[in-house]
C-alpha cells in the first residue's frame, strides 16, 4: 500500500506541541498527489480545466472504533486504498478537514470532543480513486479534504458555518532591499502544481516542531504564506504582490518552536533571519478578520 499524503504518528507531548507538529504536516498536502499513470497531457489539461465539486466524491465503507489516549501516538494518512486516522481526537478531525488549525478558530465545540479518539479506516473505490488521480494536485486536495468532510456530516452529524472574526497575523510582505527569489523552473513534461519535496542535494523534508527542511517548487507568494503559517505562530497573508512562481528552499527553525526542545547541534536560521537573508522578503504584524469555523451540531459515533 502506497502511502499518498502523510500525517505523523506522535508520542509524549503535550496537546498544543501535538496540533503544532501535526499541522507542519498538513501544509504538505499540495506537494505531490495521487498519479494518473499513462494520462496524456490532453487528459491532464481537461481534468484540470473541469469544474469540480467534492460532493461528488464519497468514501466507499467508512470504519470507526474507539481509540486510545493520543499519548500513544496519533495521525493520519491517505493512501491508495483510501484515508485512516490513528487515535485522533475528534476535535483534531474537524481542525484537519477544515484546515483550521488554531484552537481559537474553532468555537462552539464542546468540550469531550478534545478527548473523544477515535481508529478510522474509510476505504475509496477503484472507481471514484481513478476519478481522483486524473485531477491536478490541488483539485485532489479539496476533494479528499471534502470527502473527510462528508465523513463527518454522515457519521458525526456535524454541522458548521463560517464567521469573520479579528486575529492578530503576519503580513508577508518584500524586504527593504527587494525580493531574492529564483524563478520556478519546472520540468519539462511535468505540471507547474505547487508542491513541497526533497532538496536538490537529496535531503528529505524535514517537518518537526524544532526544524524544518523542504524546497518548494512552482511556489506562488500565496502558497508560501500558506505553508509559513504553521510554523510562525500566527497566520500569515501575502502582501508581496509579486505574481510569479519560484523555487523556495528553507531550512529554518520554526518561531514557535518549543526552546527546551532545541538543541545546538540542530539549530538552524530562524524563520525571519531566512527570509530576509535568501528570499528578500519579511513579516510585518497587523491585524486581519479570518474564517473561524462554527460548529453547530456534533455527536460521538457509534463504532461498527
Amino acid at each position: 500500500m502506497r502511502v499518498l499524503f502523510r500525517g505523523w504518528y506522535l508520542r509524549s507531548e503535550n496537546s498544543a506541541r501535538l496540533l503544532a507538529f501535526a499541522t507542519l504536516v498538513l501544509a504538505m498536502i499540495a506537494g505531490p498527489g495521487l498519479t494518473a499513470r499513462g494520462a496524456a497531457p490532453a487528459q491532464q489539461a481537461q481534468a484540470k480545466d473541469a469544474k469540480v465539486n467534492p460532493q461528488n466524491y464519497a468514501f466507499e465503507v467508512v470504519s470507526i472504533k474507539p481509540g486510545l489516549d493520543s499519548t500513544n501516538g496519533w495521525g493520519w494518512s491517505f493512501s491508495d486504498d483510501g484515508f485512516t486516522a490513528k487515535n485522533m481526537s475528534l476535535l483534531n478531525l474537524v481542525k484537519y478537514a477544515y484546515e483550521t488549525f488554531q484552537d481559537d478558530r474553532i468555537i462552539g465545540a464542546p468540550k469531550w470532543i478534545d478527548s473523544a479518539n477515535y481508529v478510522i479506516q474509510a476505504k475509496i473505490d477503484p472507481d471514484t480513486l481513478d476519478a481522483i488521480k486524473k485531477l491536478p494536485r490541488n483539485e485532489q486536495h479539496r476533494v479528499l479534504y471534502g470527502m473527510v468532510r462528508a465523513m463527518l456530516a454522515d457519521r458525526f452529524q456535524l454541522t458548521v458555518h463560517d464567521e469573520l472574526k479579528e486575529f492578530p497575523v503576519f503580513f508577508l510582505m518584500v524586504g527593504k532591499d527587494g525580493p531574492k527569489l529564483t524563478g520556478a523552473k519546472p520540468k519539462p513534461g511535468e505540471p507547474d502544481n505547487a508542491y513541497w519535496g526533497r532538496l536538490p542535494d537529496g535531503r528529505n523534508t524535514t517537518l518537526s516542531s524544532t526544524k524544518v527542511t523542504t524546497m518548494g517548487r512552482n511556489i506562488a507568494m500565496e502558497d508560501l504564506a500558506k505553508f509559513l503559517t504553521s510554523y510562525a505562530g500566527r497566520t500569515v497573508i501575502d502582501k508581496t504582490n509579486l505574481t510569479g512562481k519560484y523555487d523556495v528552499q528553507l531550512i529554518f527553525t520554526p518561531a514557535n518552536a518549543p526552546p527546551d526542545l532545541v538543541s545546538n547541534e540542530q539549530q538552524a536560521p530562524s524563520l525571519r533571519s531566512v527570509l530576509a537573508e535568501q528570499l528578500g522578503l519579511r513579516l510585518e504584524p497587523g491585524k486581519a478578520s479570518l474564517e473561524v469555523i462554527v460548529i453547530d451540531q456534533i455527536e460521538r459515533a457509534s463504532a461498527n
